[in-house]
């Protein structure tokens, strides 16, 4: 456009990042979160697709989240895809009104087992496509890196599905969040996902809504309040280029890019991982707490049922030793 900008970043007041410049991501600890990249979204045929045409084309945003998928997949960082399944309750016992009735219910959108709900063929995860490819059922292609969500019927990708398990099963703290629509799904899953203390990137390009000024004002406003705000080729710039690092080490390489909201500039200096919240922690710690208490219940209750036993058993030998029955071979 007229200034040069990207249009994934229009409307943000081009502030430095509030990513310090010599922090870096580590790819062991960090995940990409592919929302809803299924055909009735972003195939030219879907039933949702019309809406949302002119925005995906306007931001280039499927030929950049094809190009964030495949860095991912070189550099080894944690890829998450979170479909979306329709469920009949929409219509039965949701309130009516609201996009979940008005649009994906009236529409039968993203079906499950319907065309419409798989996954985008450049989009979807390693090991669907390797079953598409060679016929083979999904429990015979194994070594997939990458998770699919389950259980996703809302707008939130973590309300009442598996993702925070599978984050923290894997040892994320940083979750870059990209898809469909901005000011949705994927709003709704960056506002959870900063109240569960991850470090939250929302990729601006790599998203779209059904029109300029509702993207506009996702980026512009909320994405600042619960998130890191950047392009994907800011994203990408937030890893050391020389591959992934060991996994004991807690430095990258003497090179640091210090960001402003729109420019890398390239400045010698040390760069080390960007540490978990300290709110991921306190989850953590608790967790920790009430898997401590737990086994010390059950620990508990084992001492006490041996503690049950060994006496029964003392009294059956006693009563046998006495003549008074118990234990006894005789016939």
């Amino acid at each position: 456009d007229a200034k040069g900008q990207d249009p994934g970043m229009e409307g943000w007041d081009e502030s430095p990042s509030p990513l310090d410049p010599v922090m870096c991501l580590n790819p062991a600890t960090t995940a990409l979160l592919l929302i809803e990249f299924q055909n009735d979204f972003v195939h030219d045929r879907g039933k949702l697709h019309g809406p949302i045409a002119g925005e995906m084309q306007r931001l280039g945003m499927l030929d950049k989240s094809k190009a964030l998928l495949q860095f991912c997949r070189r550099r080894r960082i944690h890829v998450i895809h979170a479909p979306i399944t329709y469920c009949s309750e929409y219509e039965k016992n949701a309130n009516q009104y609201g996009v979940l009735y008005n649009a994906v219910a009236a529409t039968n959108a993203f079906a499950a087992k319907d065309w419409g709900a798989e996954f985008l063929e450049s989009m979807a995860p390693l090991h669907i496509q390797s079953q598409r490819k060679s016929g083979l059922s999904e429990k015979d292609v194994g070594g997939a890196p990458e998770a699919i969500v389950q259980g996703k019927h809302g707008l939130d990708t973590f309300a009442g599905t598996d993702l925070d398990q599978i984050l923290q099963g894997r040892g994320v703290t940083n979750l870059a969040v990209c898809g469909l629509l901005t000011n949705c799904c994927v709003e709704s899953t960056m506002r959870t996902g900063y109240e569960f203390g991850y470090n939250v990137f929302t990729i601006t390009d790599c998203c779209a809504a059904t029109s300029k000024e509702e993207h506009e004002n996702s980026v512009s406003t909320t994405f600042k309040m619960f998130s890191v705000p950047m392009t994907s080729e800011q994203f990408k710039g937030a890893f050391d280029d020389s591959g992934p690092p060991s996994p004991r080490s807690q430095r990258a390489r003497l090179t640091v890019r210090q960001r402003t909201s729109m420019l890398l500039v390239e400045s010698t200096g040390p760069r080390v991982f960007l540490p978990p919240s300290s709110v991921l922690h306190a989850r953590q710690r608790s967790a920790y707490k009430d898997l401590a208490l737990e086994l010390m219940g059950a620990m508990l209750s084992r001492s006490v049922n041996a503690m049950v036993t060994i006496q029964v058993l003392t009294d059956l030998v006693s009563n046998a030793d006495a003549g008074g029955g118990g234990l006894t071979h005789d016939r």
